[in-house]
């Protein structure tokens, strides 16, 4: 039997600092094979918490702006309209004669003051709110400074996580025995294989004319190296599916044929090896 092999590697790259596993060890699915040096990746979620915590400050300090402008706008929206109340009511008395002229024009000025502050205030607030980059209202973390730093700080603890490297399956450690503390890794590098010892294939070599004879039904007596003296029967299920090496695909519980040309298969249940 063929079980599936997978190669091991290292989804962060960096200096190994433990290894827990031996060549031909048996392992368990999430056992500890070994751990990259965490410390760069600690210092880097350090570094991503940091980031969010500032994050969060520039937010409030920006809330805290545009709230200050906010009410300098609405003192100075009222100013203007007191001011231009004012004007009104020393144009009516002017045109009574009560009021001199040189009254009006000083309430005139004033006016036009008022509201020159008031939309020199709007601007600012305005300015402060764009700053901001978000509705006031909102949740601190929903905005988009943070929430693009959270997404850093999740890379970051996910980076760390994958220091520690476990067994995905049951199985057999292989071609380990040149890995060892002290190695250095780049993200993604295959470092040794791991044979899973779950569900297995079968693959048998025959020439073309050699196929004649076979048809679904028939037992497959199936010998290994391994087993001397030992013969094990399988039956073809379901007939055979003939595919070009260029379409190959390994599937679970199958026995596959491989002729000098083409490549057949057998569906077949759980194989015993």
């Amino acid at each position: 039997g063929e079980p599936e092999l997978g190669h091991q590697a290292g989804l962060g790259g960096g200096r190994v600092v433990a290894v827990h596993l031996h060549e031909l060890q048996h392992v368990k699915a999430g056992d500890l094979l070994f751990q990259v040096d965490p410390q760069p990746y600690q210092l880097a979620v350090a570094q991503a918490e940091a980031a969010v915590s500032a994050a969060r400050l520039q937010v409030e300090q920006l809330k805290a702006v545009l709230a200050q402008a906010e009410a300098q706008a609405a003192l100075a929206e009222d100013d203007a309209r007191y001011q231009e109340g004012e004007l009104a009511r020393k144009e009516a008395l002017s045109g009574k004669g009560v009021a001199a002229t040189s009254t009006v024009d000083e309430f005139r000025h004033t006016s036009q003051q008022a509201r020159e502050k008031a939309e020199v205030a709007r601007l600012t607030a305005n300015t402060a709110r764009a700053a901001l980059g978000a509705d006031p209202k909102a949740a601190p973390d929903d905005h988009p400074a943070i929430r693009a730093a959270l997404a850093e700080l999740d890379r970051a603890r996910y980076n760390l996580s994958v220091t520690r490297v476990t067994a995905p399956a049951d199985g057999l450690i292989y071609q380990a025995s040149a890995f060892h503390e002290g190695v250095m890794l780049t993200a993604g590098q295959p470092v040794f294989a791991l044979v899973e010892s779950g569900d297995a294939w079968v693959e048998a070599n025959f020439k073309d004319t050699q196929l004649v004879d076979l048809a679904q039904g028939q037992p497959a007596e199936i010998v290994f190296d391994a087993a001397p003296g030992k013969t094990f029967t399988k039956l073809a299920e379901t007939g055979f599916e003939q595919r070009t090496l260029a379409s190959y695909a390994v599937g679970q519980n199958c026995l596959f044929i491989r002729t000098e040309s083409n490549l057949y298969r057998v569906q077949e249940p759980k194989c015993r090896h």
